[in-house]
C-alpha cells in the first residue's frame, strides 16, 4: 500500500511519481545499503513492538493461530536478515504489477478524471 497527501493540483504528478517508484522496484534490485537500513528498521519495529506483556501475548497468540507453532524472536530476526534484494524484486513484480494496482482518492478531485487516473495505474 502506498499513501500520499498532496494538493489536488498535484494528484497526477504524485500518481506518476509513485508508479515510477513501483516500476523501479520491479526492474532494479534494491541497493544493499538501502536494504540494510530497511532490515534494521523492521527488526527494530518488531523488537519495540514486543516491549509490553500484551504485545508479547498477542505475538504468541497470533503465531499459534496462524502457524500452529511459535516462532521465537531470534528466528523472526533471522528471517528478516535472510531477505535479499532479489526477493524484494520478485515480490514487487507480483504485487505491483499493473493488473493489481488500485487507487482511492479522497478529496475534491474531479470524478471525471477517474478514467484518466485508471489509465495511469496501468502504465509500465
Amino acid at each position: 500500500m502506498v499513501s500520499a497527501g498532496v494538493d489536488p493540483s498535484q494528484t497526477e504528478p504524485a500518481i506518476r511519481a509513485i508508479i515510477k517508484e513501483l516500476n523501479q522496484l520491479c526492474e532494479k534490485p534494491v541497493p544493499g545499503n538501502e536494504l540494510d537500513r530497511v532490515k534494521a528498521y523492521v527488526r527494530g519495529g518488531v523488537l519495540l513492538g514486543l516491549e509490553g506483556t500484551q504485545q508479547v501475548a498477542s505475538w504468541l497468540g497470533s503465531q499459534e493461530c496462524l502457524r500452529n507453532k511459535i516462532i521465537d524472536i531470534d528466528e523472526m530476526v533471522a528471517h528478516i536478515d535472510a531477505v535479499t534484494s532479489q526477493d524484494i524484486q520478485r515480490v514487487a513484480q507480483f504485487c505491483f504489477a499493473p493488473t493489481w494496482r488500485r487507487l482511492a482518492i479522497i478529496g475534491p478531485d474531479d470524478p471525471q478524471q477517474a478514467e484518466h487516473f485508471g489509465e495511469l495505474l496501468k502504465s509500465v
